[in-house]
Order: C-alpha cells, then structure tokens, then sequence
C-alpha cells in the first residue's frame, strides 16, 4: 500500500472508532510522522509553466521537448526538465516524426513473359567472406529467360572499368541483351557505367 492509502485505512479506522489514531496507524504500519505530514500536490505548483508550455507548443509546433523545456526555463519558470516532460506526454504534444520523401522514379515498366533466350539479363553484385574473414564481391550476369549464368566475376575489389570489361566481353562471345535489369544500388551510379 501506498502512503496515501494507508492515511485514508487510519482515517476509515478512526471514523468507525475501532481504534485510537495511535493504535490505527500500528495496525496500518503506518508511521505517525508520515500520518500527519501535509502533502504538498502537484496542482499548487505554478500553473502558469503548464499553460505557458501549452502556447509554446502552440506557437512552435517543431519544437521539440527539450527545446520547449529550454525555454520555459528562458523565461524563468522554475520547472524540472522531468516534470516538463510528463506535462509534454500528457498533453499529447509529442511531434510526428517526419517520413522519409520516396524518390520519384519513372514508371516502371512491367515484367514480360520471356519467350526466347537473350532478350533479357539481369546483373547484381553479391558478396561473402572467406574462411579467413577477407571479404570478396562477386559480379553476376544471368539471361532470365534459360536461368544460366552468363559471367561471374570475382575478386576483392571490382571497380567500373572492370565492370565494363566484362560486359563488353559479353557482348562478343553472346549478343546484346534487349533490356539488362539491375537493382538501383551504389555500385551501378558511377559515371564509367552510366555512359
């Protein structure tokens, strides 16, 4: 039990006259210092902090809550940051966090159904490490339409130029592809692919 819910088990005690406060308050074990101590409420504590935090809020509405508490505290309110912070959640002034702006990207185009091998590729890199723990990338080159792996190139460290080789490579042993699908990573934004 509570310290308040012991003082009002004293007081219903009493009431019924079951017991003297003394003898209520052994009962309850509940300390006589702590029977009589007023308890000061938090509703007497400067309620202008609380309204002056609402027209902030107001006022701010990006302002966050140690920005908000900052400045109470500005303007003088004697105001624990704990205290600001409960009054914050309590009043639902929380701010929405604000969602990621997607790219806008061109239609995309939809899958077709593949009637001849060569007409489609798709490329990614992939990467593992050894038993050793040396990481190593590989770079793969597969025509949807058969599912057979066109080239795989592997090596620690892959650059444009290289990629571009093996491309070129790829188009004297087979023919060009159509369309090459690839996934918009980092690997394929760099100036050598683009062009």
């Amino acid at each position: 039990m509570t310290p308040a819910q012991r003082r009002e088990a004293v007081g219903w005690l009493r009431e019924v006259k079951v017991a003297s406060e003394r003898l209520a308050c052994r009962i309850v074990r509940q300390p006589r210092a702590t029977q009589w101590r007023c308890r000061r409420g938090r509703a007497d504590r400067a309620p202008e902090a609380e309204t002056r935090l609402l027209e902030l809020a107001q006022t701010h509405a990006a302002w966050g809550c140690p920005k908000l508490h900052q400045q109470l505290r500005h303007e003088g309110h004697r105001i624990n940051h704990k205290r600001t912070e409960r009054l914050y959640r309590q009043h639902g002034l929380s701010i929405r966090r604000r969602r990621r702006r997607r790219l806008v990207r061109e239609v995309r185009n939809p899958l077709l159904q593949l009637i001849r091998p060569g007409r489609c590729g798709s490329m990614d890199f992939m990467g593992d490490s050894l038993a050793d723990c040396r990481a190593y990338r590989t770079f793969n080159v597969i025509d949807d339409y058969a599912r057979d792996a066109l080239a795989i190139e592997i090596d620690i460290s892959l650059t444009a130029n290289r990629i571009v080789r093996v491309l070129d490579r790829l188009c004297e042993w087979h023919d060009a592809p159509e369309t090459i699908r690839s996934d918009n990573g980092p690997e394929f934004r760099s100036d050598i692919l683009q062009g």
